[in-house]
């Protein structure tokens, strides 16, 4: 073989590794896709649905926060959700539901049911605009081993979801362990102006999503997502506006479980964090 056709084949190679999925931005991002799809190509249909439970709330330490959502869409034109910058596996952004979009459009799901721990959640997805995610009490979302998802027409007129059926175990909680947490979860931004190193409690979850924000809840985000191996270097380069305030970090082990029913494509995420603050020195 020769050597052009030998860097020809590693090329191939190599996209192949990094792949096309709409959330990555690389390689190296375990198996899991960012909950709420980010990307969409013209005439796709696509779906997501989420149960997510935050053991200590970016905003607020002191309590849990848990929701629900669910969506359905059908995409006209090419699009995506907006992001300010980006390096590796980390985007910046403050664009992180489908709340407000026109493109991809709402499409009629029917009657959705999460259950998990004894509930049943029968949400019914088909309207004119996206709903916002609803919260729900935390107590069974910490107790439930599992969530099963399941869909029917429901009677609903023009619904069109009628054979979705996801399982997903639980993941444990991804407690973090570096910047090490001084009293209720908070701790000093490290010294330097280099990346920012994490370190938790591995989960062997599909994959981790790590949140990086203001404790106010407002402005743009960093978001990562990475695999479950218990360690990630969030890159300098996104950090500058953060160093100089409190600033959160959310560490999020996610289950998923994709499939394509009805010929939509559907990603199902159970997803469970733990968070701390940083403070300036």
């Amino acid at each position: 073989m020769t050597r052009a056709l030998n860097l020809a084949v590693l090329s191939l190679a190599l996209l192949g590794a990094c792949g096309g999925d709409d959330d990555g931005g690389g390689g190296g991002a375990g198996d899991a896709l960012a909950p709420v799809p980010r990307q969409w190509a013209a005439g796709e249909g696509l779906g997501y649905a989420l149960i997510s439970r935050q053991t200590k709330s970016p905003t607020d330490l002191t309590a849990e926060a848990c929701l629900v959502d669910v969506q359905l869409a059908s995409a006209s034109a090419s699009g995506g959700l907006p992001e300010s910058a980006s390096e590796g596996t980390c985007i910046v952004t403050d664009s992180v539901s489908w709340v407000g979009l026109t493109d991809p459009a709402p499409a009629c799901a029917g009657v959705v049911t999460f259950m998990y721990a004894g509930t049943n959640r029968r949400i019914t997805v088909c309207g004119d605009s996206f709903a916002a995610p609803i919260e729900v009490p935390c107590a069974p979302v910490a107790e439930a081993p599992q969530l099963q998802l399941t869909s029917d027409l429901g009677g609903v007129e023009g619904a069109v979801l009628g054979s979705l059926a996801a399982s997903l175990a639980a993941p444990g909680v991804p407690t973090v362990r570096v910047p090490e947490p001084q009293g209720e979860g908070t701790a000093l931004w490290p010294e330097g102006d280099g990346d920012l190193a994490l370190e938790w409690a591995s989960q062997d979850a599909d994959g981790v999503e790590i949140v990086i924000g203001q404790t106010s809840g407002t402005g743009p985000e960093v978001r990562c997502l990475t695999a479950d191996d218990g360690s990630f270097s969030v890159p300098a380069s996104l950090l500058a506006p953060y160093r100089g305030g409190t600033t959160f970090v959310e560490v999020a082990a996610l289950e998923q479980q994709r499939d394509t029913p009805d010929g939509f494509a559907f990603r199902t995420t159970f997803r469970v964090s733990d968070a701390i603050w940083l403070f300036p020195r």
